[in-house]
């Protein structure tokens, strides 16, 4: 009975190539959106590398200054900071601070090696704020005594590519010094993955360090800080330089702001995959159905002739699933090709676990569509469809 049902199927596909269309193309939605979903998901249950409750970041919006007067301001502000009995640590970063959208990547390369990372600029306290453990090294030294060499600190992922067996106090490329190694440092959000990033010294007493501060300072809470604590925080920074404007944000809501910009993408596959699927049902639905009607008299025959009702059911459930197999097929062929040449560096399991998965939506999807025409077609009274014919 199988064979004769992939065989009728293969004879009608051009009449069902439409619908085969759609239930492949369907499958490669849902195959998408799994591995969007199982990605993320692997991702969100990873550790960042860092601790951000407590953190805030320290936003100053100034206009134009002379360099010797920004570093005059600055230093009256990192010591109103350090004096501060609430603020445990801070360290000023470059643009690309945690779970903002701006980002900064570089390529540095001499004779021996090209290495291309996320660049950070921090200073020494950085990973005292963020509560960056180190696996190897520490963290800068409190005065650079050689300005010939730029310090700098990179993550586990950035030393496996590099693939030096110990970078501490080796030259990575040109004059940049490794003195630490950290672990991960996913900054954009719990669904980013982990990327080469590499932390270089600033020295705050370096006026050409100054031009290119963004103006962020980071700075870790004691706990239980209160926003009215906050607030005369920022009076006495206000204070300082009146003429700046000063804001804090707390990293957490920074975080949770970060993660809601991915709903709307998600939102938009969801609804397109919702509209393919329903497509695909009602195809399904009206196939079958169509069917039942033109062989009303095959039907008829069959029944009078002995066939269990059974028998009829499964054959138009049968026919369905043969025209979603068929489809599948092809839809297979192209899935498998991501995780064969390794696309977008997501772990083949992800891959398996989300062909897995919108095989068994699709064929439960046609199973559930034929499973109410193929009723009609067993209950039909062979006298009552032969008469018709």
């Amino acid at each position: 009975m199988i064979r004769h049902i992939v065989q009728l199927m293969w004879n009608r596909r051009k009449k069902n190539f439409l619908l085969m269309t759609e239930v492949f193309i369907s499958f490669l939605v849902l195959f998408g959106i799994s591995t969007l979903i199982f990605e993320n998901l692997d991702h969100y249950r990873k550790p960042l590398g860092f601790e951000y409750d407590q953190v805030r970041m320290l936003s100053m919006r100034r206009g134009q200054i002379e360099y010797s007067e920004l570093k005059e301001k600055f230093q009256l502000i990192k010591q109103r900071l350090k004096d501060n009995p609430k603020v445990l640590f801070s360290s000023m970063v470059s643009s690309n601070s945690p779970f903002t959208d701006n980002g900064w990547f570089s390529v540095e390369e001499d004779s021996l090696r090209r290495v291309e990372f996320n660049f950070f600029a921090v200073e020494r306290e950085f990973f005292d704020v963020m509560q960056i453990p180190f696996l190897e090294g520490e963290t800068f030294p409190k005065v650079n005594t050689n300005p010939e060499e730029r310090l700098v600190v990179v993550n586990k992922k950035l030393a496996d590519e590099i693939g030096v067996p110990n970078l501490i106090g080796e030259n990575i490329v040109r004059d940049m010094k490794v003195v630490g190694v950290v672990d991960k440092y996913r900054y954009k959000s719990s669904f980013f993955p982990d990327a080469v990033s590499l932390f270089e010294m600033i020295d705050e007493n370096d006026t050409t360090d100054l031009n290119w501060f963004s103006g962020d300072v980071l700075i870790r809470l004691q706990e239980g800080t209160s926003k009215g604590e906050e607030r005369e925080l920022l009076e006495e920074l206000e204070g300082i330089a009146p003429d700046w404007r000063f804001d804090m944000q707390e990293l957490a809501d920074m975080k949770i702001e970060a993660e809601r910009k991915l709903e709307a993408p998600l939102i938009i596959f969801f609804v397109v995959a919702v509209f393919l699927i329903l497509n695909v049902a009602l195809g399904l639905f009206g196939v079958l159905w169509y069917n039942i009607n033109k062989r009303k008299g095959e039907i008829g025959l069959r029944r009078a002739l002995g066939a269990p009702a059974n028998l009829v059911r499964k054959q138009f459930v049968g026919e369905v699933l043969v025209i979603t197999l068929f489809a599948i097929i092809v839809g297979l062929f192209f899935a498998i090709q991501f995780p064969l040449l390794g696309l977008f560096e997501i772990r083949a399991g992800i891959y398996a676990l989300a062909i897995l998965i919108a095989l068994i939506l699709i064929f439960g999807i046609a199973t559930f569509c034929a499973l109410y025409p193929s009723k009609l077609a067993a209950d039909m009274e062979p006298s009552l469809a032969l008469h018709e014919q």
